[in-house]
């Protein structure tokens, strides 16, 4: 892998091209099912899990969420790696640019912990700390997720940690704090309902009195 160092200064020359391709993509719609629909009620759910979760990272990590949909339009950007360049922008000072240029060159999240200019934020946070050691990219994205959520939210690691049995994905257990704090639902009731009783989430969200946008527009403009 090239030079940390020599990468983040290419990156520095070529940042007014990133944005110039973000821009020629602010227009585009990845998602057609944006509603509820009774006769097929879980139609809108990709749409309500991404749109709420991308409320939650521009409430939470100094992005608008305009930045968000047009740094994954781009193309060859993850949603998982935004979300980790995004947090380690914020932790560091680093922009994400230069953090998600740097790891399209070949440089790992952990090799980019590990280089001579993040030396001193390798231990700064846990998050850090677990990305410095390689861990699962499902164990970060967790404890981003969840250090949102407290953020956002002021959800508790025991509310947290009440989750553990159910094997919800970040993105579900986003929307299911989200949807406890917005709806005033019971969290055990919300388990219940997707769970037990089989519904979809833009259906708890309906019933709720909330629309999938509406939702995503709460987290953006609520306080908890």
């Amino acid at each position: 892998m090239k030079s940390i160092l020599l990468i983040i200064l290419s990156v520095l020359l070529c940042a007014g091209t990133i944005h110039a391709e973000a821009e020629q993509t602010s227009r585009c719609h990845c998602f057609r099912n944006r509603e509820f629909k009774i006769d097929d009620r879980f139609l809108a759910d990709d749409y309500l899990l991404t749109t709420s979760f991308n409320s939650l990272v521009a409430s939470t990590l100094d992005v608008s969420k305009k930045e968000i949909i047009m740094q994954m339009m781009q193309g060859g950007i993850a949603p998982s790696d935004l979300l980790i360049a995004l947090y380690i922008s914020r932790q560091s000072g680093l922009t994400a640019d230069i953090l998600l240029a740097i790891h399209a060159n070949g440089g790992t999240w952990q090799e980019i912990m590990h280089s001579q200019t993040l030396k001193d934020k390798q231990n700064k946070t846990a998050i850090l700390k677990s990305i410095t050691d390689g861990a699962e990219k499902e164990t970060i994205l967790r404890g981003i997720t969840f250090w949102m959520l407290k953020k956002r939210f002021g959800v508790s690691e025991k509310d947290l940690a009440s989750l553990k049995p159910y094997n919800f994905t970040y993105k579900e257990t986003a929307l299911l704090f989200a949807l406890h704090k917005l709806t005033d639902t019971p969290i055990g009731l919300l388990i219940d309902l997707t769970k037990k009783q089989g519904m979809s989430w833009s259906e708890i969200a309906h019933n709720g009195g909330m629309s999938p946008s509406q939702v995503g527009k709460a987290i953006l403009e609520r306080r908890a």
